[in-house]
Order: C-alpha cells, then sequence, then structure tokens
C-alpha cells in the first residue's frame, strides 16, 4: 500500500510539473523548435530563397578559378573571401570598409547580387533561436528554458507515459481521430523522445560549455595548451606595406595547402588589413564521405612572406577538442549526413507540435 502510494505521489508530481512547466515555457519552446528545424536545411532553403546568392545564374562564360580570384583585385581592397561550399556555388567577396557581401558567379566570375551577411534571414533566424533577440542575457534564457525541457517536461512525460509492468500493450501507441491531440501527444513524444533529449542536451552546451568541459576532464581527456603566436607588429624597418601579400599569392598558398586534404569542400581567406601588417586566415573544412566530424584547418600566414606562424590541424587536436567539437557539430546536424539532418528538422516540429496538443489538452481538460 505504501508502495502505491508512493507512486501514486510520484506520479502527481511529475503530472504538476509537466503540466505547469510546459504551459510557461510553451511559447518559447515554440520558438525554439520551429526556428530550429528551419536552421537545420538552411543551405537547401537558402538556395530557394536566394537562388542569385546560392546558386550559379546562367552563363556562356566559363573562367578558370584562378583568374576569378585574380580579378577581384581592383581599386577596392578585399577583406574576407568565401569560395563555393556544398550549399553555395558562388564566390562570395567582402571588402574594407564594406558591411555587403558580393557574390560572382564561380563560372563566369560576373557579380549576381550583394547581401549583407551570407546566410540572409537564416542569421537572424540563428539569434532568434539562440537568443530571442534579448541582448546579453539572451543565451542565458535560451539556456534555462532548454534545460527545463529536457530535464523537467520530456522526462517527466516519459515516467507518466511508460506503462506499468504487464501492460506494454500496442493500443498505446494508436493515434486516434477522436482525441488526435492526446495520442499524438502521448506516441510522438514517445518515439521522439531521444533525438529531443538529444537536441536538448547538446543545445546547453552552446550556453553552459564549462560544466561539459569539466565532465569530459572528469572522463580523462586533457586541453592541449596552445601557444598564442603575437601578431607581427610593422616597424618601418622591417616591413613594407608595397610589398603585402596580394589575393592571387594567398590563393597559391591555399591551393598548395589543398593538396594535402584534397577532399575539401570549403574554403574561406581573410585578408584584413593585411597593408598594416596584420597576419592572413586562411580556413577550410572536409568531411569524410559526407560522415564525421568536420575537419576544420585555420593557418595564419605572415602578411608579407606568407610564412605559416600559427596552424590548427585536426590531427592536432585535442581528446576534450574534439569531444567538444562533436557536441557542436551533432546539434547543427553536421554529423550524419541528410539523414540526421532531416531527423533534426522532424523533432522539431514534433517539439512544436508537443506544445500545440499540450495546450489543446489542457483547455479541453479545462471545459470539462
Amino acid at each position: 500500500m505504501r508502495k502505491l502510494l508512493r507512486s501514486f505521489k510520484r506520479r502527481k508530481l511529475s503530472a504538476k510539473l509537466h503540466l505547469y512547466f510546459g504551459l510557461l515555457l510553451s511559447l518559447p519552446l515554440l520558438v525554439i523548435c520551429i526556428t530550429g528545424s528551419l536552421l537545420a536545411f538552411q543551405g537547401e532553403f537558402g538556395r530557394v530563397i536566394y537562388p542569385k546568392h546560392f546558386t550559379n545564374q546562367s552563363s556562356e562564360v566559363v573562367v578558370p578559378l584562378d583568374d576569378i580570384i585574380a580579378s577581384f583585385e581592383g581599386e577596392r581592397v578585399v577583406n574576407r573571401v568565401f569560395l563555393p561550399n556544398k550549399h553555395r556555388e558562388t564566390i562570395a567577396v567582402m571588402y574594407e570598409g564594406e558591411n555587403n557581401y558580393y557574390f560572382y558567379n564561380s563560372n563566369s566570375g560576373e557579380f549576381q547580387a550583394k547581401m549583407h551577411n551570407l546566410r540572409g534571414i537564416f542569421k537572424e533566424v540563428m539569434i532568434l533561436h539562440r537568443t530571442f533577440f534579448i541582448p546579453k542575457i539572451g543565451y542565458d534564457i535560451v539556456g534555462v528554458i532548454t534545460f527545463v525541457f529536457w530535464f523537467f517536461i520530456l522526462l517527466s512525460g516519459l515516467w507518466l507515459f511508460w506503462p506499468k509492468k504487464g501492460h506494454f500493450k500496442t493500443k498505446m501507441f494508436r493515434v486516434r481521430k477522436k482525441a488526435f491531440s492526446h495520442t499524438s501527444h502521448k506516441v510522438f513524444g514517445f518515439a521522439f523522445l531521444i533525438p529531443l533529449l538529444v537536441l536538448g542536451i547538446t543545445g546547453n552546451f552552446f550556453t553552459y560549455s564549462d560544466p561539459y568541459i569539466k565532465l569530459f576532464k572528469w572522463f580523462g581527456p586533457e586541453e592541449k595548451k596552445e601557444v598564442s603566436l603575437p601578431e607581427p607588429t610593422p616597424t618601418s624597418n622591417d616591413y613594407d606595406p608595397s610589398k603585402a601579400a596580394s589575393l592571387t599569392t594567398v590563393w597559391e598558398w591555399i591551393k598548395e595547402q589543398k593538396k594535402q586534404i584534397p577532399a575539401s569542400y570549403s574554403t574561406a581567406f581573410m585578408m584584413r588589413n593585411v597593408a598594416t601588417g596584420r597576419p592572413i586566415f586562411v580556413s577550410y573544412e572536409n568531411y569524410d564521405d559526407t560522415y564525421g566530424l568536420p575537419k576544420r584547418v585555420r593557418l595564419t600566414l605572415e602578411a608579407q612572406t606568407g610564412k605559416i606562424i600559427s596552424e590548427n590541424h585536426p590531427e592536432q587536436m585535442s581528446d576534450l577538442r574534439k569531444y567538444t567539437s562533436t557536441i557542436v557539430y551533432l546539434h547543427m546536424g553536421k554529423i550524419g549526413g541528410f539523414g540526421l539532418k532531416l531527423l533534426w528538422f522532424l523533432s522539431g516540429l514534433m517539439g512544436a507540435w508537443f506544445c500545440i496538443s499540450g495546450i489543446r489538452i489542457w483547455m479541453k481538460k479545462r471545459v470539462r
């Protein structure tokens, strides 16, 4: 009798936690889930919304990529260059003193369009997903909501749904038309429990990274201390701005580096204030057969000689950095290919439906 009473009290407590937290956080969770679904396929959606920015327009002229890169050196000074990646066929260029990205056809080099960022509206979607457009404390608010979602709402829902011993029947997993909100809330909640838990736990890393790092260190991996190299200070004796590395020279360096990782698909290099002696930053990524952890390589080159002054290579990455990078890429759907991205997209939609169906269930009970 005592065991039964204790079980009743625990289930009653779980029901209240599930109800009150669910109603209180339904609206912000709805926003987080929908924006997360959109971000899962932001590259594919971007090609549809911004065809001139992401997709090469028809052109009969085909110019070698080397000549296109060389053509950017003109009156305006190049700040950054982003070469085509898996979702964007165009070349994006930012010039010094401007806040717009210029998109060029990667086959002909012709100018197609310009935009204030590389993502367009999806940059605002990302900010909404992470901060609700609330400065300073937005990250913390989203972090708390995410933690309450997976730790209290999802787990309490599992406790309420999980049948007693000997009563695990298939009829519990049927979605009925007459009680669609109730049955779908229960069945789909159980079906998408693990994906939503993974998204919630990995999403909390963006706000509370320190506890995760301490947890990983407790299991053994130690972070390698990186030696920070100071930026070279230009002087009148050893630096000549007129001899600063040109864009085409940097491009030649990049091609040599890419020979080490021929499967790399995305390349970017930044030449911000090279004439003042500031180093050149080069980065590119590659996937192993489109699965697994992306390998991101970052190089820092001396502005005048092109000498490598620092390097961040996947083979040099510590175990701790691999674990934290895996969490980030797992949450963003960059691990597992199209299948995982589709699962994250559907999970976000289901999370939004749970908010709506939960409110409908509560309103019907109130009417009764």
